[in-house]
């Protein structure tokens, strides 16, 4: 199986956090096989990006940790194989691709969410010099991959429709950690768990997990969260990740929590929300957070999508999908709450599973 594997991503990825958690998908999938992967990317804290840093800050940051990816690869030895260079962050995707078809080494180009497009997207300009250029970039670096990966529907946007023929779709799914027995957590953990303990069977915990960013539909989360507020039927409303700016007691914002936990504390959750914005990215994108949900039995709440609609079709979880374009929250509540009755999934999705199924199709061609 695999030999002489390099998973890069330009930007300092440290252990728990999400972009660890990318390589980690990849390492579990290798291990199967009984192989390994390496993985470089620019682990100093000088460099490391922190939610507070402004834009100037990050840009520098990401500029260096780019070009340090850019001689990390361009002075490795030629005995590897072939990298997988994930993006985000797009700027260090650049050097990286850069690097290897300077060198004349393979890569795989790993795309988990479309840039340059999600600025144009974001910033609702598509016509300046500056996008024109990316847009160019853009092209030579699908045209010079051996392979593109996409981790959702990425592949029907029209600047990868010209290269559907080395794309391939490997879905996101949660990471499978090791999950630490409940006695052994914590005492944090367990003030948490008090905390949302429902008081009886007809209240149920909502859960949001993860970021409050910009690809957010945030007016639609408002309108939603207030709506849950003043339902008789909701105990608590859980944040875990980014806080909800709001000091109502039904409220309760529980911060970064270790990767290992987070499932036990979904357990005390009956549904989920995830609200994208209305872009055509946004809309082909499933958050890894429903994948999290829908592994841990949690009915979710989104705004329709036909790739998701697709998505639960086909994996036989429509049931627990429920969509704020057309449901009304009594409808969700409801559902929550009798959710032991609906049809348990067929399986877990983790992101492990899906890179398993691409290397046995794909060993032979790069993997050898």
């Amino acid at each position: 199986m695999p030999k002489g594997v390099t998973y890069i991503v330009g930007r300092s990825a440290r252990k728990f956090d999400a972009i660890y958690a990318r390589y980690l998908g990849w390492k579990k999938a290798f291990e199967f096989y009984s192989s390994d992967i390496k993985l470089i990317s620019p682990n100093f804290d000088l460099i490391h990006e922190k939610s507070e840093d402004g834009l100037i800050i990050r840009l520098i940051k990401s500029s260096l940790c780019a070009i340090y990816i850019f001689f990390k690869i361009f002075f490795k030895s030629r005995k590897e194989s072939i990298f997988i260079i994930s993006s985000p962050p797009f700027v260090g995707a650049i050097f990286a691709c850069l690097s290897c078809y300077i060198s004349k080494k393979k890569y795989i180009l790993e795309i988990r969410d479309p840039y340059p497009r999600l600025f144009f997207e974001l910033f609702d300009n598509n016509k300046s010099y500056t996008i024109w250029l990316l847009r160019l970039i853009e092209k030579f670096l699908y045209q010079k991959a051996d392979q593109i990966i996409v981790t959702e529907n990425f592949d029907r946007l029209p600047e990868l429709v010209p290269f559907k023929n080395k794309t391939f779709l490997v879905r996101n799914g949660a990471i499978d950690h090791n999950n630490k027995d409940i006695n052994n957590f914590e005492m944090r953990y367990h003030e948490i768990f008090n905390k949302i303990q429902i008081p009886n069977n007809k209240l149920i915990n909502i859960v949001h997990l993860g970021r409050i960013g910009n690809f957010q539909d945030k007016n639609l989360l408002d309108e939603e969260i207030n709506n849950f507020l003043i339902n008789k039927n909701i105990y608590k409303i859980i944040f875990i990740g980014d806080r909800y700016n709001n000091i109502n007691n039904k409220i309760i914002n529980l911060g970064k929590i270790h990767p290992e936990y987070i499932p036990k504390i979904l357990k005390y959750c009956h549904l989920g929300i995830s609200y994208k914005r209305n872009t055509t990215s946004g809309l082909i994108n499933i958050p890894v957070r429903i994948y999290e949900y829908l592994n841990e039995n949690i009915l979710v709440r989104t705004n329709k999508s036909e790739c998701i609609k697709d998505f639960a079709i086909q994996n036989n979880c429509i049931q627990w999908i429920s969509f704020a374009d057309e449901d009304n929250i009594e409808k969700s509540i409801i559902l929550s709450l009798n959710r032991y009755k609906l049809k348990k999934q067929n399986g877990k999705f983790f992101r492990a599973d899906q890179i398993k199924s691409y290397l046995k199709e794909n060993k032979n061609k790069f993997f050898l």
